[in-house]
């Protein structure tokens, strides 16, 4: 009796470890969308619905596009040509730290708000973005080595080299 009910709690917690590494879903995409799971050093292809695990790469090709949601509702779409791996994991049921290297390219977010323990930002080699519940597009120009902000609705921490600056809704930087 003892040994099937340690079975059974053993197993259920195997099941809820794994869960607990997913943290967004692809919702859309067109086009071929490349995944790099982790402990991998090979892209796949992606499908719609499927589930992204925390510290996974997604890369887009020309004309190619994705959106995908983490647990916490905050909506990301991935633009074309774009190379961007997630860092995410849960502080509560509802509430993430979330980081997103974009590495290049162009993301649009949709933030849900992240209350009092959550986190969102998005990192290039030249600036971070840091949010706690807006809307905003964050474009990264390898070849110019620059990161621009622009902010759709509400607020933005945006640091580089030249400082700190808190962009609000309709400014850019």
């Amino acid at each position: 009796m003892k040994r099937s009910f340690f079975i059974i709690f053993f197993c259920s917690s195997l099941l809820f470890s794994a869960d607990a590494k997913v943290v967004a879903a692809i919702s859309t995409l067109k086009g071929l969308v490349m995944v790099k799971p982790v402990g991998s050093r090979k892209y796949i292809p992606a499908y719609k619905g499927q589930m992204l695990k925390n510290g996974e790469w997604i890369k887009t090709k020309d004309g190619v596009f994705v959106a995908i949601v983490f647990l916490d509702g905050s909506n990301i779409k991935i633009q074309q040509k774009t190379e961007v791996r997630i860092t995410s994991y849960r502080m509560t049921a509802k509430e993430l730290k979330t980081n997103l290297d974009l590495i290049k390219g162009q993301t649009w977010s949709d933030v849900a708000d992240q209350g009092g323990g959550g986190e969102f930002m998005i990192t290039t080699p030249t600036a971070v973005a840091s949010v706690k519940g807006t809307e905003f597009d964050l474009d990264y120009d390898i070849e110019n080595d620059e990161t621009t902000l622009i902010v759709l609705a509400g607020e933005v921490s945006f640091a580089g080299e030249l400082g700190t600056i808190l962009a609000g809704a309709m400014e850019s930087s």
